[in-house]
Protein backbone atom coordinates (compact mmCIF):
# COMPACT_ATOMS: atom_id res chain seq x y z
CA UNK A 1 0.00 0.00 0.00
CA UNK A 2 3.06 2.26 0.57
CA UNK A 3 4.32 1.91 -2.15
CA UNK A 4 1.00 2.33 -4.35
CA UNK A 5 0.77 5.98 -2.37
CA UNK A 6 4.37 6.57 -3.94
CA UNK A 7 3.32 5.48 -7.33
CA UNK A 8 0.30 7.65 -6.84
CA UNK A 9 2.04 10.34 -5.86
CA UNK A 10 3.99 10.97 -9.36
CA UNK A 11 0.80 11.23 -11.20
CA UNK A 12 -1.44 13.27 -8.86
CA UNK A 13 0.73 14.44 -6.04
CA UNK A 14 -2.07 15.45 -3.43
CA UNK A 15 -4.03 12.34 -3.93
CA UNK A 16 -0.85 9.63 -3.53
CA UNK A 17 -0.02 12.15 -0.43
CA UNK A 18 -3.12 11.29 0.90
CA UNK A 19 -3.20 7.58 0.21
CA UNK A 20 0.25 7.15 1.37
CA UNK A 21 -0.66 9.10 4.73
CA UNK A 22 -3.98 6.48 5.12
CA UNK A 23 -1.47 4.12 4.40
CA UNK A 24 0.71 4.33 6.92
CA UNK A 25 -1.91 5.38 9.70
CA UNK A 26 -3.58 1.94 8.80
CA UNK A 27 -0.34 -0.08 9.37
CA UNK A 28 0.35 1.75 12.67
CA UNK A 29 -2.92 0.88 14.10
CA UNK A 30 -2.44 -2.95 12.61
CA UNK A 31 0.86 -2.99 14.41
CA UNK A 32 -0.35 -1.40 17.45
CA UNK A 33 -2.92 -3.82 17.85
CA UNK A 34 -1.22 -6.83 16.87
CA UNK A 35 1.59 -5.49 19.35
CA UNK A 36 -1.17 -5.64 22.75
CA UNK A 37 -2.53 -9.21 21.39
CA UNK A 38 0.93 -10.75 20.87
CA UNK A 39 2.00 -9.09 24.62
CA UNK A 40 -1.11 -10.71 25.91
CA UNK A 41 0.77 -14.42 25.29
CA UNK A 42 4.44 -13.67 25.89
CA UNK A 43 3.78 -14.36 29.78
CA UNK A 44 2.39 -17.67 28.46
CA UNK A 45 4.99 -18.00 26.22
CA UNK A 46 7.66 -17.45 28.24
CA UNK A 47 6.11 -20.34 30.89
CA UNK A 48 5.82 -22.88 28.54
CA UNK A 49 9.71 -21.99 27.22
CA UNK A 50 10.77 -22.30 30.86
CA UNK A 51 8.84 -25.89 30.94
CA UNK A 52 10.56 -27.17 27.72
CA UNK A 53 13.74 -25.88 29.03
CA UNK A 54 13.02 -27.73 32.65
CA UNK A 55 11.90 -31.30 30.59
CA UNK A 56 15.07 -31.01 28.48
CA UNK A 57 17.25 -30.55 31.30
CA UNK A 58 15.65 -33.53 33.29
CA UNK A 59 16.46 -35.63 30.05
CA UNK A 60 19.65 -35.17 29.84
CA UNK A 61 20.08 -35.98 33.65
CA UNK A 62 18.25 -38.95 32.65
CA UNK A 63 20.45 -39.92 30.28
CA UNK A 64 23.40 -39.59 32.73
CA UNK A 65 22.00 -41.48 35.38
CA UNK A 66 21.24 -44.26 32.93
CA UNK A 67 24.90 -44.17 31.25
CA UNK A 68 26.26 -44.24 34.94
CA UNK A 69 24.55 -46.89 36.06
CA UNK A 70 25.11 -49.23 33.16
CA UNK A 71 28.59 -47.85 33.30
CA UNK A 72 28.67 -48.82 37.22
CA UNK A 73 27.22 -52.14 36.28
CA UNK A 74 29.67 -53.17 33.33
CA UNK A 75 32.81 -52.34 36.12
CA UNK A 76 31.28 -53.06 39.67
CA UNK A 77 33.68 -56.26 39.19
CA UNK A 78 36.74 -54.15 38.49
CA UNK A 79 38.73 -52.76 41.61
CA UNK A 80 40.69 -49.12 40.50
Amino acid sequence: MPLFGLGLCLFNGSVGLAALVLSLLVNGVVYYYFKKEIAKNLLTIHYFSAILRCVNQLLDFEKTAEITNILAARYANYHF
